[in-house]
């Protein structure tokens, strides 16, 4: 473990890595590398790292980087992470990786790659992820806590899955040709009530976004929760939404609050619903007024969209 101003530097070179392995060449039977330090020396370049993955109180994987405690920073660069009991790498939040390229992450009983949301931006498509037991980079959260710094989802070759709730405080935006599946009860909160949450997810005729359920059943993730977000950025364009709407929840897509809401849907497909397709608390609800005729609704277990008239009216856009 490398914590406080400690630091780790391990720089093979192509065809003379440097190795960290079990002896046993079993999975878990090491706890892995461990970085809780920001030191600018924390240097993985050209390493063999596997069988890691052992119980330890920050995770289970080859390699760790940070914790929510923890902040920590790295430069991760062709390496080959393998055979964890676990994840391939999971990074905490607040945490940095530098020069994530070149990094071929395989063969790991769960996700190659498990990292808070907040770092998703920095991601590229220049690794390769393989055979992995779950094979999407997970996104999670710090439980229920506003995350107040702007994400930008990029289109990766892997895709992405959501675990537990992602409480937007700033702006997430999502690009064509994203992937983003939601594991069980998963959820996106826009959050315009204590934060300044918008959702910008604009995909193309050529490279739609697809947001479903990781299982492909209804109601298998919770929905999208607009609350009081009235940002001109929020818009949804050939998306396919699909698989939400899970019990308890009034529909796949939610706009309901205190304040008012804005949004414009536009050549999505919402499909799959285990409730309703679209709720809108209608009179806090500023949407266009071709939302009913402008999408496609199918298999929904409820109303395509469901207009609640209990509050005070807004004219639609």
């Amino acid at each position: 473990m490398v914590k406080d101003n400690g630091s780790i530097t391990a720089i093979g070179e192509d065809g003379n890595e440097i190795y960290f392995i079990a002896q046993s060449g079993k999975r878990g039977a090491w706890k892995g590398i461990t970085i809780l330090s920001n030191n600018s020396r924390n240097i993985l370049a050209y390493c063999r790292i596997e069988h890691g993955g052992a119980d330890n109180s920050y995770g289970h994987a080859d390699l760790i980087i940070g914790d929510a405690s923890n902040p920590a920073s790295a430069q991760i660069h062709h390496n080959n992470i393998r055979t964890s009991s676990g994840v391939g790498m999971l990074l905490g939040a607040g945490s940095e990786i530098i020069g994530f390229v070149a990094n071929d992450i395989n063969t790991n009983t769960s996700y190659p790659v498990s990292m808070h949301v907040s770092s998703a931006s920095a991601l590229g498509n220049e690794n390769k992820f393989s055979n992995n037991g779950k094979e999407f980079i997970e996104l999670t959260a710090s439980g229920n806590n506003l995350i107040e710094v702007p994400i930008n989802l990029p289109n990766l070759k892997e895709p992405f899955a959501i675990s537990g709730t992602l409480r937007m405080g700033n702006s997430l935006s999502i690009q064509p040709g994203s992937r983003i599946y939601m594991n069980q009860n998963a959820q996106l909160k826009i959050d315009g009530e204590t934060g300044n949450g918008s959702l910008n997810a604009v995909g193309t005729p050529s490279q739609p976004i697809f947001i479903k359920g990781v299982y492909s059943a209804r109601g298998s993730w919770s929905a999208i929760n607009f609350f009081s977000s009235a940002s001109v950025s929020n818009e949804l364009q050939y998306c396919q939404i699909s698989d939400g709407g899970s019990e308890g929840t009034h529909g796949m897509l939610n706009f309901s609050g205190s304040g008012s809401n804005k949004i414009t849907i536009r050549n999505c497909a919402i499909t799959n619903s285990g409730g309703n397709g679209i709720y809108i608390s209608k009179n806090k609800t500023l949407y266009n007024s071709d939302i009913a005729t402008a999408n496609s609704f199918t298999n929904n277990a409820g109303t395509d969209i469901y207009f609640d008239l209990s509050s005070t009216p807004i004219e639609t856009h």
